[in-house]
Formats: structure tokens, C-alpha cells, sequence
């Protein structure tokens, strides 16, 4: 059988409300109904039911990342950054790999609307335009990664492979040599990055 807050509430002989109060940090409650509220909660083990605190809230704690192909080293890196940040703010994080494919993104796109996540990072695929317009019909805020998509007002966060290659030539100029040897992978057309 399911602990649920009215279960508290009978162990620890107070009304719901308070136990909600107790739970959430808000109305007052004296120190000893506090202490026989949290003595109920450890002791039947109740965990809080987030998704009716979220209808309430109108907030998930939870994020999506979209990305291209988790198998890349690139979108791995992403992947632990942004996950390291969701979590230290408080939020879960769903990874999502879209594998380039417009269809697939679309159904991550529909399930993650359903799901009603607070926020999106999204690394777009070529066919992005009317499955990010439908995420802003909906509100859902929004971050596009490596790519720009024509027709799409969104942040953009992208590295800067091109200034970052002109800098380091310059260092090496600047520092006297004068043969220099690239050795790169994919070009751009493969990976979308510049």
C-alpha cells in the first residue's frame, strides 16, 4: 500500500495541510508538530509526490537535452556539463539522442511537451523549424546548441571553432614558427559545427 501525505498526517495526528506544511517549508508550524511530522515521515518512509506538487507549481524540475549523436565526444561533454548544472540547481535532466532525424526529434519534442519540462537544450536537426515554432507556441523556454536554425528566434550557445583556430595560429606566428601542420576531423558540412 502506497504512504501517502494523509498517512503522515494520521501517524503523526495533525491534518495534511500541516504535513504539507511541514514538508514544504511554508505557514507556520510549532517545533514539536514539526518533530512528530518529520518522526512520521522517516519512520513510514514517505516520499513526496512531485507530480502533484507540479500541477500545483505549475513546474517539473526537469529539463531535456536533445542531442545529435550521444556517441560523440562533443555531445558527451555537453551532456555531463549541463547534467553537473541541472543537478546543482535542483533539476533532473532527460538526454535525449535524436540520431539527425526529424522524426525522432519530433516524438522526443511531443513526449517532452506532454511531460510539460520546464526548459529545452536542443542540438536541432535539419528538419527543426515547425517542432521548435510548436515549443514556443507552447511557452516551453528554449536554448539551441552547435546550430542556428533560419526562422528561429532562440539562444544559441556554440563554441567558435573558427576564431578559435585563427587565435591559435596567430599564437603560433607570433611565437616563430613558420610550418604548421593541421590534422582535423569532420569538416563542418559533416557535423554542422563551424
Amino acid at each position: 500500500m502506497a504512504v501517502t501525505i494523509k498517512s503522515v498526517a494520521g501517524r503523526a495526528g495533525v491534518s495534511a495541510i500541516t504535513v504539507s506544511r511541514v514538508i514544504n517549508g511554508t505557514g507556520y508550524v510549532s517545533e514539536g508538530t514539526r518533530a512528530r511530522v518529520m518522526a512520521a515521515v522517516e519512520e513510514l518512509q514517505y516520499v513526496p509526490n512531485s507530480v502533484a506538487k507540479s500541477l500545483r507549481s505549475q513546474q517539473t524540475c526537469t529539463l531535456a537535452l536533445l542531442v545529435t549523436d550521444v556517441t560523440s565526444s562533443y555531445w558527451t561533454t555537453i551532456a555531463r556539463g549541463a547534467e553537473d548544472e541541472a543537478a546543482a540547481q535542483g533539476y533532473g535532466i532527460f538526454l535525449c539522442n535524436t540520431d539527425e532525424d526529424p522524426a525522432k526529434e519530433a516524438r522526443y519534442l511531443e513526449m517532452l511537451l506532454r511531460r510539460r519540462v520546464d526548459g529545452l537544450l536542443v542540438g536541432p536537426t535539419p528538419g527543426s523549424v515547425p517542432l521548435l515554432e510548436r515549443v514556443q507556441r507552447h511557452g516551453v523556454e528554449f536554448a539551441l546548441l552547435d546550430r542556428t536554425v533560419e526562422g528561429i528566434e532562440a539562444d544559441v550557445v556554440r563554441g567558435d571553432s573558427r576564431g578559435g583556430a585563427a587565435s591559435a595560429m596567430a599564437h603560433l606566428l607570433a611565437t616563430g614558427r613558420r610550418r604548421v601542420a593541421f590534422i582535423g576531423g569532420p569538416t563542418a558540412t559533416s557535423t554542422g559545427r563551424d
